[in-house]
């Protein structure tokens, strides 16, 4: 399990890095080519809070990763503001600023101590994305 789950947060990291260099109509068409709905990959985000109520010292990041992505999500297609709000991502998002631990201000680690602070808090990401969805 802790294989799927560490391929799992990589796999979202460089979503997060890929994403900063498209725009809407480019991901659009990536998530047609892979036959991936825009709401199946919605839901799957949401899934992923659920799963990770609380932050994991195996995957440290993938609170994170999964918020960063929400954010360029709802940045990109105000229909996804909507959608996240259907799918309850505010209640996951209110958890998620409820238990955040000090090993998710880190991007850089050696085993599991943390050597370099992210420059945005994840507080400051859950901030960010429930202003995107009017719930601030």
């Amino acid at each position: 399990m802790t294989v799927k789950m560490k391929l799992l947060e990589v796999s979202l990291g460089l979503a997060t890095q890929v994403f900063m260099f498209m725009d809407a109509g480019q991901y659009a068409k990536q998530l047609e080519q892979l036959g991936i709905k825009k709401e199946e990959f919605a839901e799957r985000l949401v899934q992923i809070l659920e799963e990770y109520n609380h932050p994991s010292t195996k995957v440290p990041r993938i609170r994170r990763f999964t918020i960063e992505i929400t954010i360029w999500m709802m940045n990109c297609d105000e229909k996804y503001i909507r959608l996240f709000t259907g799918l309850g991502m505010e209640e996951e998002l209110e958890c998620v600023s409820e238990t955040t631990s000090e090993i998710e201000c880190f991007n850089i680690f050696s085993g599991s101590l943390g050597l370099r602070r992210h420059g945005t808090t994840i507080g400051s990401l859950v901030d960010i994305a429930l202003e995107l969805m009017g719930t601030s």
